[in-house]
């Protein structure tokens, strides 16, 4: 984008504390907000505070008798942010929207050189500026059935001093819902796209630790192990078997495509 100029463009920076506020809405038009509970965990023995973060609309009226709909915030979060990148870097699908509103060719050249730019941004953990960018051209998402509907404004890709009418485009988002575990909260991931579960993952590695002890004397008994995590009894027995799962079956939980529960 430094590259195109390095001038004031179009977007808007959202001031919200999760990156999704303002432009989430039901099933039922109602608007999705930010929201968190909190759990005691215990990890190697320790107490935690653990906070799951979540998206959750609001009865309009008193009267409403459509459910309240929530989503789990960092899951929905990585959906959307995936997707959009995925979109734009579709060169043949940006120039197609930016020429129904569009004459100058120099503009269309334009918007697909920043489309590129922003498709290829690492939108991971600590990088804000990265994802508001990305996320300044959204207008709206409509949660739906098994599809997530989002309406973008294009222009917002422009230079600021460039005059031109909202360049407006949609697409959807086909996600599913599925349960990782027992008593886990519901996540959200594309179809076919991998959703690594770490606490799946961190189980089979106690698993195989504590196997690994056991087998070579550094614990002399499962209690040994429960009694030192701080565990409740039967936990490490449940556990274990992990242990001896299947080669290929660990390895599809490694890349996240276990199947879901």
């Amino acid at each position: 984008m430094e590259n195109n100029g390095g001038r004031e463009t179009r977007t808007k920076r959202l001031r919200t504390g999760r990156i999704l506020n303002g432009l989430l809405f039901d099933s039922a038009d109602r608007k999705m907000r930010a929201s968190y509970a909190s759990k005691l965990v215990c990890r190697d023995g320790v107490q935690q505070t653990k906070r799951y973060c979540y998206y959750a609309s609001t009865k309009s009226q008193p009267d409403d008798e459509v459910p309240v709909e929530s989503l789990p915030a960092q899951e929905i979060e990585h959906v959307v942010l995936s997707a959009l990148a995925d979109k734009l870097s579709d060169h043949v699908w940006v120039a197609d929207q930016a020429r129904a509103h569009i004459q100058d060719a120099a503009l269309i050249a334009d918007a697909l050189r920043v489309a590129a730019a922003l498709s290829q941004t690492e939108y991971g953990n600590g990088e804000a500026d990265a994802k508001q960018n990305l996320l300044s051209l959204i207008i709206r998402i409509t949660v739906r059935a098994e599809k997530l509907q989002v309406t973008m404004n294009l222009a917002a890709m422009l230079r600021a001093d460039t005059t031109v009418e909202p360049i407006p485009a949609n697409f959807g988002i086909p996600f599913k819902r599925c349960q990782n575990g027992r008593a886990k909260p519901i996540v959200i991931a594309p179809h076919n796209t991998a959703n690594p579960d770490p606490e799946l993952i961190a189980l089979i590695v106690d698993a195989r630790r504590w196997a690994s002890e056991l087998m070579d004397g550094a614990a002399y008994s499962v209690k040994q192990i429960t009694d030192r995590e701080g565990l409740r009894s039967g936990v490490v027995s449940r556990i274990l078997p992990l242990a001896w799962l299947a080669p290929d079956l660990s390895t599809s939980i490694l890349e996240g495509r276990q199947p879901g529960i």
